[in-house]
């Protein structure tokens, strides 16, 4: 009798033993590049409503930890712009068009200006020499050309989800 209840019993055990943990579970663990995307503010830029003899640009903004956590990297892209444009472009503290804005995010020297290619868009990126901010207003403002100073885009940039 034992002898045939031992396979039915073998496989019970083994069963058992398959269904087993092989250990205490490991805690999930971020890569550095998890990290930095979790740290990124982001920003959809668009023309300010009513901006006489300009075409509506839009695009995007981020800001982000640099490889060294000790940076920041900001890059913009824009769309719909006059092809051939040369537009200057920086992060500042505050707001887009409101009366806070408290100067440039880095050095205004770290920007450098962008063109616009034949497609009419552009891109952008600098690594300004200051941690990734966790709190505050930041936006995105892009400048009609180095002589005219205007906002033709702009776009406040939304903190990191926590």
């Amino acid at each position: 009798m034992l002898t045939t209840h031992f396979p039915a019993m073998s496989l019970v055990l083994l069963s058992v033993a398959a269904c087993a943990s092989p250990g205490p579970e490991q805690p999930a663990r971020m890569n550095s590049l998890d990290m930095q995307l979790d740290a990124r503010w982001r920003g959809s830029l668009a023309s300010p409503a009513g901006l006489p003899d300009t075409l509506p640009m839009s695009g995007s903004a981020s800001m982000a930890p640099a490889a060294d956590n000790s940076s920041t990297v900001v890059t913009v892209s824009l769309a719909q712009a006059a092809p051939g444009g040369l537009h200057p472009w920086e992060a500042r503290i505050g707001r887009c068009g409101m009366q806070k804005d408290d100067g440039v995010f880095g050095s205004s020297g770290e920007y450098e200006t962008m063109t616009i290619d034949p497609d009419g868009r552009a891109m952008g990126s600098v690594t300004v020499s200051q941690p990734t901010p966790v709190s505050g207003d930041y936006f995105v403002a892009v400048y009609a050309s180095e002589e005219n100073r205007s906002v033709v885009v702009c776009g406040n940039l939304a903190p990191p989800s926590q």
